[in-house]
């Protein structure tokens, strides 16, 4: 049978073939196979928020063709970035906890604040879809992790909503592309989020509201029209200036510089802690599942 598990020294690789596509995954030995497999499905949809799964179908056309040639400049910023930022020991960003969690990590705030965040994306979001009915989520990101999201309601069986791993996906791209942002100032993105639909593009409006604190909203929609465009753009600036006017901006300032490690809420006697919570579906101010954890206490 085909190879799917190598042990060279102290280095495990690992082996995966999705559609027509062999991801290669390489860690150290003590990583279990599952891990490094969690890593290379989360690469795979890398893959799709930029190509789709219409990938698939391009390979079985053109075996040969080098999928670095149609991924482009996507190629070095969101894949070199996942493995920049793919980090077992770190508390935060992208690491196995978040995708052994299925769940965002997620900025340590108070809950006054974060309930503030989460009531300015969601009566945002709600006045942009009113003018633009495409209009879908609104997620802002800080330091790397989940600051507040909004969403339409929806049942725990509707398929078409905003899933955890697409929302780290969503980080990872803003991530990847920082410096562009805000030397551009925003970008107007199409994006694949591939629990919510692997076969065709979303459009993403992504801004960085403080790049020195590392804020940076995302605003998705289902067209790419003009006019939805101009209404995201002008919730883009409400959210921007309602942030300023509650503080929201200065105390995610304050978390950064303060850090954000679990650690000095554990017990002295802790070797490891992690937190998570699971998603509802009552709230459309609560966007994603979240954990926040500590590699070591």
């Amino acid at each position: 049978g085909a190879i799917r598990t190598l042990e060279v020294g102290g280095v495990r690789v690992v082996v995966e073939k999705r559609g027509e596509l062999v991801l290669v995954a390489a860690g150290p030995r003590g990583d279990p196979d599952a891990v490094l497999r969690e890593y290379l499905a989360y690469a795979h949809d890398c893959v799709l928020l930029v190509l789709t799964a219409g990938v698939h179908k391009t390979l079985q056309r053109r075996p040969n063709a080098d999928v670095r040639d149609l991924l482009g400049s996507s190629t070095r910023t969101i894949l070199g970035g996942l493995a920049e930022r793919w980090d077992r020991r770190s508390p935060d960003g992208l690491g196995p906890l978040s995708l052994a969690c299925g769940a965002v990590p997620s900025l340590r705030l108070d809950a006054a604040t974060r309930k503030s965040a989460g009531h300015v994306l969601a009566s945002a979001r709600q006045a942009a879809q009113q003018r633009a009915p495409s209009a879908l989520f609104a997620v802002c990101f800080c330091g790397g992790r989940l600051l507040a999201a909004a969403r339409p309601k929806h049942s725990k069986q509707d398929a078409r909503r905003l899933r955890a791993t697409d929302a780290l996906l969503l980080l990872n791209f803003v991530q990847s592309q920082k410096a562009a942002l805000i030397a551009a100032d925003h970008s107007w993105t199409p994006v694949c989020l591939p629990r919510f639909d692997d076969r065709g593009f979303l459009h993403a409006y992504v801004a960085y509201l403080d790049a020195d604190a590392d804020v940076a909203l995302a605003l998705v929609a289902a067209d790419n029209a003009p006019e939805t465009f101009a209404v995201l753009r002008d919730a883009g600036g409400a959210i921007d200036a309602a942030f300023r006017r509650d503080g929201i901006l200065d105390a995610a300032r304050e978390r950064v510089a303060a850090g954000d490690n679990l650690a000095a809420l554990a017990p002295a006697d802790c070797a490891h802690l992690a937190v998570a919570t699971r998603e509802t579906t009552d709230d459309s101010r609560a966007g994603v599942a979240q954990c926040c954890a500590t590699a070591g206490c």
